[in-house]
């Protein structure tokens, strides 16, 4: 039987990509006659100088055209303006550009409405940004959301905000109004186990996001405020954890209380846990091994009969005979499960399903993105060798070390079969 080769891909993406070339334009060959510079929403008083925008770019009239230079100058003048719209045409067979461009805007007043609990003081302090300043939508979007981190900090999870603007064309002016829906103000005093044992609660106080409120902590984490996602989230945590104790049927609530202490409100997280019974594994069998015998398998399974049942631990069952096969070039091994309740006992009995499929061999090499360094240095850490059998710990080892290298950002080593690569 002709064996049958993988190539093993080396792709590495580095911190600083080399620049692609823009597509063939039809405008690269001509000549630049003429650059014209139009501002939208020029103040009646003051002269704006249309020179200095054609001496900051690097396109210049009687100069060849570059679309990767003009993009550069278009994306250089947008840190500057509000707004640049080019216009590129021939006219009796020369090549013309029309620059309209708009001014950013004063920032007139910035208007506060409904804030209640935090001052107007306090928020536009946050907000950093005050009347008089340009308005740069980037900037002020960024300042806008860490107004709702400070709310969040601050105990009101529900805060919703939103901005108005209102420009003045006439003064190139603009009127900022912000809009707070302040919420349900949340911050938890303790969270409370209903339904688990010391060793449990113990275990998933360190699992969970939820956690009671630390005013030193709250510069760094929100976890101290109430949140439905992060409830959420550890509802499905503490579910999880409950499962692979072997409680397949446990259901889990997380119910708030309010409580006072003094005139400051906070709440109370319940967490209760309807365990059920203790389901355990029963008879544990395998099919469509030929490769390895059962007993072999078996060695490198984390399951027994008799074993508290563990979702997770059947799934790791399932890694574990996938890299068995794998490390004897079988990487399209294909290994399912079947658990089936036994109608008197709370038992799981498993069914493994195997099929081997075919063996492979280490065809070509080859490193793809590498501009940092030698191919032979990367291939001195890759041990896979070609002609030999394939084996998946050796690939994963390879990706490791070249990680570990430092020299590139992201790094994957896989293998392809020679008519996909």
């Amino acid at each position: 039987m002709p064996k049958r080769l993988l190539r093993v891909l080396i792709a590495l993406f580095f911190l600083f990509q080399p620049f692609l070339g823009a597509a063939t334009n039809p405008y690269e060959t001509q000549v630049v006659e003429r650059i014209d510079v139009n501002f939208i929403n020029a103040p009646s008083s003051g002269q704006l100088d249309e020179g200095s925008i054609v001496a900051r770019m690097k396109t210049k009239p009687g100069k060849l055209f570059s679309l990767s230079d003009f993009d550069e100058d278009l994306k250089a003048l947008a840190q500057s303006y509000e707004d640049v719209e080019p216009q590129v045409e021939m006219r009796d067979g020369k090549l013309y550009i029309t620059l309209s461009i708009s001014l950013k805007p004063q920032i007139r007043t910035i208007q506060w409405n409904g804030n209640s609990s935090i001052s107007t003081a306090k928020l536009q302090k946050e907000l950093g940004i005050s009347p008089g300043e340009t308005f740069d939508r980037a900037a002020f979007n960024k300042k806008f959301f860490e107004i709702k981190k400070y709310y969040v900090r601050n105990g009101y999870f529900e805060v919703e905000l939103d901005y108005d603007l209102c420009y003045d064309r006439a003064t190139n002016e603009v009127d900022i109004q912000i809009e707070v829906n302040e919420g349900r103000f949340g911050l938890i005093r303790k969270v409370v186990f209903e339904g688990f044992t010391a060793d449990e609660k113990s275990e998933l106080e360190g699992k969970m996001v939820s956690q009671p409120f630390n005013f030193i902590f709250k510069f760094f984490t929100d976890s101290g405020v109430y949140s439905e996602d992060h409830m959420l989230q550890d509802q499905y945590v503490i579910t999880n954890y409950l499962q692979n104790k072997g409680y397949a049927d446990v259901k889990v609530t997380i119910e708030t209380r309010d409580v006072w202490i003094g005139k400051c409100k906070r709440i109370d997280l319940i967490i209760k846990a309807e365990k059920g019974e203790v389901y355990r594994f029963g008879d544990i069998t395998i099919e469509g091994n030929c490769l390895f015998t059962e007993e072999e398998l078996r060695c490198v399974m984390p399951i027994f009969a008799g074993d508290v049942f563990s979702p997770e631990r059947l799934h790791e069952t399932v890694t574990a005979i996938k890299d068995m096969y794998g490390n004897k070039g079988y990487i399209d091994a294909v290994v399912e499960f079947e658990p089936t309740l036994d109608p008197e006992a709370p038992l799981y009995h498993v069914n493994i399903f195997i099929e081997e499929g075919q063996q492979y061999y280490v065809g070509l090499v080859r490193v793809v993105g590498n501009w940092s360094t030698q191919p032979r240095v990367i291939l001195h850490e890759c041990p896979l060798t070609p002609g030999e059998v394939f084996n998946i710990s050796k690939l994963k080892a390879a990706e490791v070390r070249l990680r570990n290298i430092g020299y590139f950002k992201t790094c994957n080593v896989y293998a392809v079969r020679p008519d996909e690569a």
